[in-house]
């Protein structure tokens, strides 16, 4: 005997409910996943940005000390 599906919610089909809040939960994921990633490697971005300059403010001064 083959089981009946019509009283269940459809995963397929114009009713996709089954399937619908799985894919929304996926994509919110995969966004907030996205944006810490991102939110990440800026931080990262910008440490190595402070850091590069604040090493040539230093050579700088130095050589500006050894000079004069």
């Amino acid at each position: 005997m083959i089981p009946s599906f019509s009283r269940s919610r459809p995963v397929f089909g114009p009713n996709c409910e089954g399937i619908m809040p799985a894919v929304a939960a996926v994509v919110v994921v995969e966004v907030v996943v996205i944006v810490v990633v991102v939110e990440r490697v800026v931080v990262v971005v910008v440490v190595v940005v402070v850091v590069v300059v604040v090493v040539v403010v230093v050579v700088a001064v130095v050589i500006a000390v050894i000079v004069v």
